[in-house]
């Protein structure tokens, strides 16, 4: 009788033991092409999960990228039933890099009606695939513009857009000119030309300028005013003078200068931008101190070197606040005037305007290399 209850017993262990165990099995690796890959890694399969109990399945998604040699990602599930009993397995994901023969610039491209710092790539293209270039680090893509301005009404103006690629792993380089042709552009009209001198005494161009008032709910009016040649003091001296806002307001002249944003911005002018923040060599001219600040927050930081080590790379296309040059009073390079005396900010009460001199800063760039 001992004996029959003891086998029993045991049976009934068994049982239970087989009840709670759990087995999984992971789909098969795979090998992908870059710009092939799903990128929520959710279409390489599910495990087959074997359990007579409840489970719940984790996904744990690792991935691997030793430069220049190898890119990967292993998908780890891992079942767990509700006594406890986990199994775990995993599976590879083989991923094939991409060369430059693997993008596709974008093409020529005519528009109308636009301002011309409106044709930015989002507008005119991208190179492609562009949602996987901006992940890939080791292909390095940056553009610079050379605009022409329509020399008369019925012609177009004209964006030669560079784009250049670099494989970092490999040294190949290679480009490409877009043509971008904008029929009936806003902005400057054609015969205008305004050059401003800048810090390193080069020439840039304004390709468009606004006038705007800091008193509430005035609109302010220029129709009657034409800006010929590049006489800027005087179409200033008009719109103010057609343009009755308080006397203590100000009109606020604001320039648009070329989207160049790389031009002149090296790993050079970032050394001298961190020697600054540690105090081991303090930037003291404004031209300097004004490059330095390049997202416009009224300081230089971290952040900055952040913002230009990401244009250099080629991980963003231009700088957060959409400006590559800003332009200054040119009494501004005299740091000891008040702020209000720097800026192309001028209340009613200073016009008509004797002179008008104002000066170009490249952001980036520190040492003054812009060309």
């Amino acid at each position: 009788m001992n004996i029959i209850c003891f086998l029993s017993l045991f049976l009934v262990s068994v049982v239970s033991f087989a009840q709670s165990s759990i087995s999984i099995v992971c789909p098969a690796n795979v090998t992908v092409f870059f710009f092939d890959l799903d990128l929520d890694y959710m279409s390489y399969g599910e495990p087959t999960v074997l359990s007579q109990d409840p489970y719940n399945l984790e996904k744990v998604i690792n991935k691997f990228n030793y430069v220049c040699k190898q890119n990967y990602a292993t998908i780890k599930y891992t079942a767990v039933t509700g006594s406890g009993n986990t199994k775990s397995c995993e599976q590879r994901i083989e991923i094939t890099l991409p060369t430059l023969d693997d993008i596709s610039f974008p093409q020529d491209i005519e528009l109308s009606g636009i301002y011309i710092d409106e044709a930015v790539p989002d507008l005119t293209g991208h190179p492609e695939p562009w949602i996987y270039l901006q992940i890939y680090d080791d292909i390095y893509i940056q553009y610079s513009d050379i605009r022409i301005n329509p020399s008369s009404q019925d012609k177009p103006a004209k964006i030669l857009r560079k784009w250049s690629a670099l494989n970092w792993c490999t040294g190949d380089f290679k480009n490409h000119t877009q043509l971008i042709k904008i029929f009936d552009a806003m902005g400057l009209g054609s015969g205008t030309t305004l050059d401003f001198e800048t810090c390193a005494g080069e020439m840039v161009n304004v390709l468009d300028l606004s006038i705007t008032t800091d008193e509430v709910g005035f609109q302010v009016i220029t129709d009657n005013c034409e800006l010929i040649g590049s006489n800027l003091l005087d179409y200033v001296n008009c719109v103010a003078d057609n343009n009755a806002i308080e006397t203590n307001s100000k009109f606020i002249l604001e320039l648009e200068g070329p989207k160049d944003y790389l031009n002149g911005v090296s790993t050079l002018d970032m050394i001298f931008i961190q020697r600054h923040i540690l105090a081991i060599n303090s930037l003291q001219e404004f031209c300097n101190l004004q490059a330095s600040d390049v997202n416009l927050d009224g300081r230089i930081s971290a952040f900055d070197l952040l913002l230009m080590r990401q244009l250099i790379l080629g991980q963003t296309l231009s700088f957060p606040t959409g400006a590559s040059w800003v332009f200054y009073n040119a009494l501004a390079q005299d740091v000891s005037l008040p702020a209000e005396q720097r800026d192309l900010k001028f209340t009613k009460a200073e016009f008509p305007l004797s002179q008008l001199d104002i000066i170009a800063v490249k952001l980036g760039d520190v040492n003054g290399s812009a060309q």
